[in-house]
């Protein structure tokens, strides 16, 4: 054999092998398909359409599919779910980690950074008892309420929680702005709320997908 056709064998040799290489690393490196959101379904026995009108009703979907729906009540708490509802038509909470899981206490949400120490631009009036305001909505299992900063009673914006059990969800009443309750799907919340958890924080990440306006019929 010649070194010039020698030589060519190498450089065939050498194209198999990155072309090869190059359909591994392809394989590899190929994304999972994304998590398609449910538009309409039932849930408990109520039955919800994915709406682009706001309505007092919404679906919080995990990225597992899981779903939960919530119902809102302004005539209890209009400031806060006012809030809440230009938040979810800006999509702010799509995509979000609930990063506080106390167990038999709350799973909590709506912070950016994931953390726990962020929230949106724009802080609101606290709509509750000790800070001048008669909310009538009891914390209790499945309620949803704003998270605040301490002792600064208007400084809530996007952070919200929902309760996990009565008892321990009481001691909360005319201390925060509770402003809706999840009507179904409570086992998608006992779910994340029995997530193994560290400080606090979940080991396995707790993912919203996204939460969307429904109509709903029950």
């Amino acid at each position: 054999m010649s070194f010039i056709q020698a030589k060519k064998n190498l450089i065939k040799i050498f194209a198999l092998i990155c072309i090869l290489c190059f359909t591994l690393c392809g394989c590899e490196n190929k994304e999972l398909p994304e998590h398609q959101d449910t538009n309409e379904g039932t849930v408990d026995g109520v039955s919800f359409v994915v709406t682009s009108e706001e309505s007092n009703f919404v679906k919080l979907e995990m990225v597992n599919g899981d779903i939960m729906i919530i119902q809102l009540y302004p005539e209890g708490a209009p400031i806060t779910v006012k809030n809440f509802k230009k938040l979810v038509s800006q999509k702010f909470y799509d995509g979000l980690v609930f990063h506080r899981i106390s167990p038999n206490f709350v799973i909590q949400t709506g912070d950016p950074t994931g953390l726990g120490s962020g929230g949106s631009k724009e802080t609101i009036f606290g709509e509750f008892g000790i800070n001048g305001y008669s909310n009538p909505i009891p914390h209790e299992k499945g309620t949803l309420s704003m998270a605040r900063l301490g002792h600064d009673y208007d400084s809530a914006s996007s952070q919200i929680f929902i309760c996990l059990n009565d008892e321990t969800a009481s001691q909360l009443n005319g201390s925060y702005a509770s402003f809706g309750k999840v009507i179904a799907g409570m086992s998608t919340v006992d779910k994340i709320g029995s997530t193994p958890v560290q400080s606090e924080r979940p080991v396995q990440e707790q993912r919203i997908s996204s939460i969307r306006f429904v109509t709903v019929t029950q």
